[in-house]
């Protein structure tokens, strides 16, 4: 199993010029705001709580501007905030009962579960050891980007992925970056996936083109932390030889199809 993309100055040029289109679109500046420049932002438990419901919910279903999930988690205050949680006699109920108050009806037992199972990371020993893996990216995110810590947000992003439930090599960079303390580990969801097709890099997995492979088979890959890694590592250098941080790059590639739609 093997993964080849030999990074070309066409390539380098095609990014570039696509950056320049859409840099100073609204997703990519606020990737710039909440997780490049200073101050950092302001981590607790709290909103680490409130942001993994952010993951669980936009990984199973839409989650647009419009939509009964978005609308759930603007709500103010948040309908589940973590006191409520840890008071509640049989969580994974009280979350169904929730989302389903707030039309938020689809996989709801699923997210139900997994949150029951996640408070666990809240509390005593395994909040010490949640807060000791976030620890690094905090204190790396309150000065200006250094290429050794990817290392500190990949050994996260791993954890996340192997600890929480629900959560798979997509969900664990998502809430890394949803949180504002990552800029070099990305979710690489279907519209990353899209724009890597459209500007026909020559991506081959196990010697197959990317844009020839088909899309299911594309997302079980994408499930697996090998291919995952193996894929963000050469976007990564990619973004890095173009002069953009990933996670601005991927404002930009999100931005990119807003405007499309």
């Amino acid at each position: 199993m093997s993964l080849s993309w030999e990074i070309s100055d066409d390539d380098i040029a095609t990014t570039q010029n696509f950056i320049k289109k859409y840099m100073n679109c609204d997703n990519a500046q606020k990737r710039v705001v909440d997780n490049v420049v200073l101050p950092a932002p302001i981590v607790t438990k709290e909103i680490m709580w409130e942001v993994m419901f952010d993951c669980l919910l936009s990984s199973m279903q839409r989650s647009g501007p419009t939509s009964p999930i978005a609308n759930f988690l603007n709500t103010k205050p948040f309908p589940l905030p973590l006191s409520t949680c840890q008071s509640a006699q049989h969580l994974g109920l009280f979350v169904e009962r929730t989302l389903s108050e707030h039309n938020c009806n689809r996989f709801r037992k699923q997210i139900g579960v997994s949150s029951e199972e996640n408070l666990q990371f809240f509390t005593g020993n395994k909040w010490s050891e949640f807060k000791n893996i976030l620890s690094p990216l905090c204190q790396t995110r309150n000065r200006t980007p250094e290429m050794g810590d990817k290392i500190h947000e990949r050994i996260a992003s791993h954890w996340l992925n192997d600890s929480f439930r629900g959560f798979g090599p997509k969900q664990s960079r998502n809430y890394i970056q949803l949180l504002g303390i990552s800029r070099y580990e990305i979710p690489i969801d279907s519209r990353f996936v899209n724009w890597l097709i459209n500007c026909n890099f020559p991506i081959f997995i196990d010697g197959k083109k990317l844009q020839e492979i088909n899309r299911k088979r594309l997302n079980t890959l994408l499930s697996v932390t090998y291919w995952y890694d193996s894929i963000l590592d050469k976007i990564q250098e990619l973004s890095m030889r173009s002069n953009i941080l990933p996670c601005v790059l991927d404002g930009c590639v999100f931005g990119s199809f807003d405007a499309i739609e």
